[in-house]
């Protein structure tokens, strides 16, 4: 006996809220989630990653890439339920082509969902968490997007191609040109952010499946700006002098020191300066006219 694939991918975008989108559906009783949550197999399948870890980085880059064992993700669902998975790097670009035509002949008819921010407000947020994570060396935005194509920047991994993973149309036209568009929903992250129940139940509708269930929506992988990367790993990694704090101050004090120390450390980015904004906006305009008629959104509010 063969076993199941997802009825439904949640396919992006990257840092417009796909992983609060991810634990919301699986509050409901007719939807299993994959246990893991980007499995990432229909980009990477038969071909693991091998994406060059910086020394500073929190943790690895990694996709299951066995049919066998992305098929058994699935297998805790119960007959009526219906399978999903999030794996925004389907549609962020990297093998975008290649992945949409993975999906489209072993599961030609799944459903897509996407959640869509202003790319130039992704790109910023994605920055700050690419910097929180340990894998990103520019201190600014500006500079990363300067460097963006030196090959080396794609080999430590493909979510630092801020500029490139926001040209949504360029990568949804794949998905357009493979599946009818009634198997393809996208929505607007300023929706997610404002009204997350209806973009929920537009969700279930979408996926034909019984409305009315209560979610409760929590904010998962927020953005942070970290103010000292030294600091950072001092306070992540079992370090000589962290070594020597616990044994020297009482311990009250050492975790008093160490809140103290991760509250100025982690802090909110600043807003996007307006100049930047406007700057990528203008680089941006030409595939947003494009997303407009593609998803059959206006998207006006984006380029003003």
């Amino acid at each position: 006996m063969s076993g199941r694939y997802p009825d439904f991918l949640v396919i992006g975008a990257r840092k417009a809220g796909t992983t609060s989108l991810y634990y919301a559906l699986a509050q409901h009783p007719q939807i299993f989630m994959s246990p893991v949550k980007e499995p990432r197999f229909f980009t990477f399948e038969g071909s693991p990653p091998a994406f060059r870890k910086p020394a500073a980085a929190k943790w690895d880059f990694v996709a299951i890439t066995d049919r066998a064992e992305y098929q058994a993700l699935f297998a805790g669902a119960a007959p009526h339920q219906l399978c999903g998975e999030a794996s925004p790097i389907y549609s962020s670009g990297y093998r975008c082509e290649e992945t949409a035509d993975n999906i489209q002949r072993t599961i030609p008819a799944a459903k897509l969902i996407m959640i869509l921010r202003h790319p130039a407000e992704r790109a910023w947020s994605e920055f700050h968490y690419q910097r929180q994570l340990g894998n990103e060396p520019c201190p600014s935005l500006e500079e990363a997007l300067a460097c963006e194509d030196a090959p080396h920047r794609a080999a430590i991994s493909p979510d630092l191609l801020y500029f490139r993973t926001g040209l949504y149309s360029a990568h949804l036209k794949h998905y357009y040109d493979r599946f009818p568009p009634e198997q393809i929903r996208v929505f607007l992250y300023e929706d997610w952010q404002q009204e997350p129940e209806t973009v929920l139940e537009g969700a279930v509708c979408f996926l034909e499946l019984e409305s009315g269930h209560g979610f409760n929506v929590e904010r998962h992988n927020p953005t942070i700006h970290v103010r000292s990367r030294r600091l950072a790993r001092w306070l992540e990694t079992e370090s000589a002098p962290r070594k020597v704090a616990r044994a020297v101050l009482p311990g009250r004090l050492r975790h008093a020191l160490s809140r103290r120390l991760r509250r100025w450390t982690y802090t909110r980015p600043r807003p996007m300066p307006s100049a930047l904004r406007r700057e990528l906006t203008t680089l941006y305009r030409d595939d947003i006219e494009s997303l407009q008629a593609l998803i059959g959104r206006d998207l006006s509010h984006w380029l003003d």
